[in-house]
């Protein structure tokens, strides 16, 4: 109805087209940028990838991890931007790429006898044999650096492409791994203390912005935030090394460790599984 309302007042007439169900569809006069899309397209099966490593690992989305090692056809081509949302969107502090820690992979690889069967018909077996025979690392290497390589069948040099092999490429204890294709992301599960209190600090923001909503506080308010923590003494570290990244993100213009002297007027929640009591009132300042 609201699109029928905009054709009507904006477009019925100049066109003389009655209605908007009566108008063709417009067509785009801008061209797709192929090399654009595909590589927004690599970054979001990459991100897939690593939250399905997160998930398999049971590594909250909120925790951040240090590093996520990335191996897919092509991800030296991303310009810093796209390369900058990986890194957002996994939560980890760094990227590289997952053949510069070759000390950390055990690569293995197999025929895509789908793929070799439509190209290669009658002698998909030779092929898939000549791929089994081959120096699995040097073709993981190529398959990642080019997309391409070769195999010798019969004495005759076959091409093979990244969607002609199915490569794993599966990091040691310590890690997660996701792998799709000739698509791999691996992430460094170790938590050193900063990351496991930076991880505290973000469930920390979403339990003061949920009390903040259930104050009934406008989204702009500033507050005055009390807190104080009982039993493990690890969320009181996180909120006393990230205190000005805790007020700025809460817009607390004070931050008090302890319960307020008079507590009338304060809307308090708390969270059992952390220990955390609050206490937020809006700021007068």
């Amino acid at each position: 109805f609201v699109t029928e309302k905009v054709w009507q007042a904006l477009f019925a007439e100049a066109t003389g087209i009655e209605s908007v169900h009566l108008a063709s569809w417009p067509e785009s006069d801008q061209q797709i940028d192929r090399t654009l899309s595909e590589q927004v397209a690599l970054v979001r099966r990459i991100v897939e990838l690593g939250r399905s490593a997160r998930a398999e690992a049971k590594v909250k989305t909120r925790q951040p991890l240090a590093m996520a090692l990335i191996s897919a056809p092509r991800w030296d081509e991303l310009p810093d931007a796209l390369r900058a949302e990986v890194l957002e969107e996994l939560n980890v502090n760094s990227l590289a790429r997952l053949a510069d820690a070759d000390e950390l992979v055990d690569i293995s690889a197999k025929p895509n006898f789908r793929a070799l069967g439509r190209k290669h018909g009658s002698r998909t077996k030779a092929v898939a044999d000549a791929i089994t025979q081959s120096d699995i690392h040097a073709l993981a290497l190529a398959l990642r650096g080019t997309g391409s390589s070769q195999v010798s069948v019969v004495g005759e040099l076959i091409a093979i492409d990244a969607d002609d092999v199915l490569i794993s490429e599966k990091p040691r204890s310590g890690w997660a791994v996701a792998s799709s294709a000739s698509e791999t992301v691996a992430l460094d599960l170790e938590l050193t203390p900063e990351l496991r209190r930076l991880g505290l600090l973000r469930d920390i923001v979403r339990i003061v912005q949920e009390a903040r909503k259930n104050a009934g506080f406008e989204v702009t308010d500033r507050i005055v935030l009390h807190w104080r923590v009982g039993g493990s003494p690890e969320p009181a570290e996180a909120i006393r090394s990230h205190a000005s990244d805790l007020s700025r993100e809460v817009l607390a213009t004070s931050l008090v460790e302890g319960a307020p002297e008079q507590p009338d007027g304060f809307f308090q929640a708390e969270d059992l599984e952390l220990g955390l009591h609050l206490w937020l009132a809006r700021s007068n300042g």
